[in-house]
């Protein structure tokens, strides 16, 4: 943020801006940001928007003519480092947080992807900006309540702050507009209670699944808004993390719920597929774009040619999932598993301690992953690099699900299951970067034949580039995996699995 807020500085002298005002704005509006995500469906590039937006809110402060002037002050702002689409958004939220309007709609009843983004962004500036509509800096966030039907902010501070609640409540019409669940109350707290899990010890695997299922499935399509908003790639990539998250948690809790959501997982996988080809489309670009940079002159213009192939590719995949997303059969799917989701009937191994259902699930990924290996690699790894691509790909699969499913209990285990979860992170990221460079150095020579049948220099090149770096990515994900392997660490993790908290 500190680009933003070097160029800010200026302008809040200039427009005579309330800078603590801001500041503190902007912090609470972090928090809503933070704590609401599975709500509000903004990803994490919108961070930045929504903290150039509360520290430039006092511009659309008054009454609807006020806030258009406004709007067009920060439009003129064409010095921050902020491009033309994000300027538009960040001008829409803070005029919205002032004067909330209409939602911009399509023929068809879809919101158009930017007003969306800016009219989220601006419902949490207004919850924020009312949060300290006392200007006195005093409330702050000790706490975010979800029960599944409402949300309840708790504060703490002096007697200003109830004050402040009062406001932000009131100023929470646009958050109930348009996230998934309202806000219901804010109150005051002397102090800050402890975080609520979504799994406790506790619960019946049936009870864990309706938490957790909905969940992971509000992260899901709280971000459908944003598809349409090319310049914002993280919504894809969202909520393709969000698909395999819940295809992960339906395959914890198949024995858990009646149906064991075998037709709901198909479903899902084809969505995922779906957002998988454009987030791949996303990453090539990615990478094209940064390795064009420091390529020869010469090979400038297959660069060129290869980009503007990629980018029409992308295309065709953004209008495939668009088109996908907007089908009346997905809604009804959506809708129909976030309605079982609150009342999933138990099937008979549901109602055993979700502790117990943990301790197996995490058994079994666990094992899995490190029978694929040692099948693979031996027991520390010593041909990781000779791996076929079947096999890395396979290794790497069987990682992400250790992955998904160590996160998915990890609130009742220990702190060190978020480790293991942190080491199939970077096993899955080093393995998927090598088995890019493969399908990247097929992608490239594909485009080169197509246009000439004359070998390519740049092809040769990016070849080069594509297996060093590849041989890289294995070097390090040997490593991670000689330690994660070791015997210590493997009495250690056998330890770890065997210890869920009871209570």
């Amino acid at each position: 943020m500190a680009e933003i807020d070097g160029e800010l500085s200026q302008y809040a002298r200039r427009f005579d801006i309330d800078r603590r005002h801001g500041d503190h704005v902007a912090a609470l509006a972090d928090v809503l940001f933070a704590e609401l995500g599975h709500l509000h469906g903004l990803t994490k590039t919108s961070r930045r928007l929504l903290y150039a937006a509360a520290l430039l809110h006092d511009v659309c402060e008054g009454s609807a003519e006020h806030a258009g002037q406004g709007r067009e002050r920060i439009l003129r702002l064409t010095d921050l480092p902020l491009s033309a689409s994000q300027r538009r958004i960040v001008a829409e939220a803070v005029g919205m947080h002032a004067c909330p309007g209409d939602l911009p709609r399509r023929p068809g009843g879809a919101e158009t992807a930017e007003p969306a983004v800016a009219a989220r962004i601006g419902a949490i500036l207004r919850i924020a900006d009312g949060l300290d509509r006392p200007r006195t800096q005093s409330a702050h966030v000790a706490a975010v309540l979800d029960d599944g039907e409402a949300v309840e902010l708790l504060l703490t501070g002096d007697a200003t702050a109830a004050e402040a609640g009062w406001w932000g409540l009131h100023k929470a019409d646009l958050f109930n507009r348009v996230a998934l669940r309202p806000i219901r109350s804010i109150g005051m707290t002397a102090a800050a209670p402890a975080p609520v899990p979504l799994i406790h010890p506790a619960d019946t695997p049936a009870g864990a699944a309706r938490r957790v299922l909905r969940r992971r499935l509000e992260w899901l399509i709280s971000r459908r808004h944003g598809l349409g908003y090319a310049e914002d790639i993280e919504y894809v990539h969202e909520m393709r993390v969000a698909t395999r998250r819940l295809r992960a948690a339906m395959r914890a809790f198949r024995r858990a719920v009646k149906g064991g959501f075998d037709s709901q997982r198909g479903r899902l996988k084809a969505l995922g597929n779906a957002l998988g080809d454009a987030r791949d489309d996303d990453v090539f670009l990615a990478f094209v774009d940064q390795y064009a940079r420091g390529a020869e002159p010469d090979h400038q213009d297959f660069l060129a040619g290869l980009i503007r192939s990629a980018k029409r590719r992308r295309r065709q995949h953004y209008l495939a999932l668009l088109a996908a997303c907007a089908d009346g059969a997905h809604g009804r799917f959506i809708d129909g598993l976030y309605r079982t989701l609150r009342r999933p009937a138990a099937a008979p191994g549901g109602l055993r301690p979700a502790a117990r259902q943990a301790q197996r699930r995490v058994w079994q990924e666990a094992r899995r992953a490190l029978r694929r290996g040692a099948a693979c690699l031996g027991p520390y790894g010593r041909r990781l690099d000779r791996l076929t691509t079947l096999e890395q790909h396979r290794l790497r699969i069987d990682c992400k699900k250790l992955r998904y499913t160590a996160e998915l209990f990890v609130d009742i285990y220990p702190p060190a299951l978020t480790e293991v979860a942190e080491t199939m992170v970077r096993m899955q990221d080093l393995l998927g970067e090598a088995h890019d460079a493969d399908l990247y150095i097929e992608r490239v020579a594909r485009h080169a034949a197509r246009r000439s049948a004359e070998p390519v220099p740049a092809v040769a090149a990016i070849e080069r580039h594509l297996r060093d770096r590849q041989g890289q990515c294995l070097a390090k994900a040997r490593r991670i995996w000689m330690r994660f392997t070791a015997p210590k660490s493997q009495k250690e993790l056998t330890e770890l699995i065997d210890s869920p908290r009871k209570a």
